[in-house]
C-alpha cells in the first residue's frame, strides 16, 4: 500500500494544476505536460496556506474531476459486480469512491516530497495509444516512471483511465480491493458502499506505519 500512496501521489502532482478548456482540445501529452511544469509552485503554495487533507481534498478533487474519467474508473472498480449494483448504488458508491481517493491523494501530497517531474516525449513514427509515460524524482533520490493510461471523450478532452507506477496497476489495485471486500461481507453490496471510506483510510494507516 505504501507503494500505491506513491502512485496516487504522482497522479494527483501530474493533474493538480492541469488546465481545463472545453473551447480548446489538448492533447493527452500537453494535459500532463502543462500541469507538470506548474505543479511544484502549487504544492509548495498549498502547503504553506493549509496542510490539512481534509481541507484540501475538496478544492483537489474539483481540480481532478476535469481530467480524470472518474465514471470509467468507477465502472471498473466494480468490476463482475456490475450488474449486481443497482444505477443509484453505482451513482453512491462513485461519489464515496472520488471523496475517497481525494483524501488520500491530498494526504500524499502534503506528506511526501517531489522533487523533479520529467514528461518523456511521445515516440516520434508511432501512432499514439493514448498513452502517456512520466518519470517522478522523489526528494529522496528515487525515480518511478508512472504511465497513464488516457481515454479522449466526446468533447474532445482527453482524461485519464488508469495509472501504473513501475508496472503496479492502480486500478486492478481497487478494483482487486473491491472484490475483497465483496467477499469478506459476502456479496452485501450495501456493506460494501458503507464501509468503503473507512476501509480505504485504515489500509492508508497501516501503510504510513510501515513507513515509518
Amino acid at each position: 500500500m505504501y507503494r500505491i500512496l506513491l502512485a496516487i501521489l504522482c497522479f494527483c502532482a501530474a493533474f493538480l494544476a492541469a488546465p481545463v478548456s472545453h473551447a480548446v482540445a489538448f492533447t493527452a501529452h500537453e494535459v500532463v505536460t502543462t500541469s507538470s511544469e506548474k505543479v511544484m509552485d502549487a504544492l509548495h503554495s498549498q502547503k504553506q496556506a493549509d496542510t490539512d487533507p481534509e481541507h484540501f481534498s475538496p478544492l483537489l478533487l474539483s481540480l481532478l474531476e476535469p481530467v480524470v474519467d472518474f465514471d470509467a474508473i468507477t465502472d471498473a472498480v466494480i468490476g463482475k459486480y456490475k450488474n449486481d449494483l443497482t444505477p443509484e448504488q453505482r451513482q453512491r458508491f462513485g461519489g464515496i469512491f472520488k471523496s475517497t481517493m481525494a483524501r488520500l491523494y491530498a494526504k500524499a501530497l502534503l506528506k511526501f516530497e517531489i522533487s523533479k517531474i520529467h514528461v518523456l516525449p511521445q515516440e516520434e513514427g508511432k501512432p499514439f495509444k493514448g498513452i502517456v509515460n512520466m518519470e517522478v524524482t522523489a526528494k529522496d533520490g528515487n525515480t518511478y516512471k508512472i504511465t497513464y493510461t488516457m481515454r479522449q471523450s466526446t468533447d474532445g478532452q482527453w482524461r485519464v483511465r488508469n495509472v501504473l507506477l513501475d508496472g503496479i496497476n492502480l486500478g486492478l489495485t481497487y478494483r482487486n480491493q473491491f472484490d475483497s471486500a465483496m467477499n469478506r461481507y459476502n456479496d452485501d453490496v450495501e456493506k460494501v458502499i458503507s464501509t468503503w471510506a473507512t476501509d480505504m483510510n485504515g489500509d492508508t494507516q497501516t501503510a504510513d506505519k510501515k513507513a515509518n
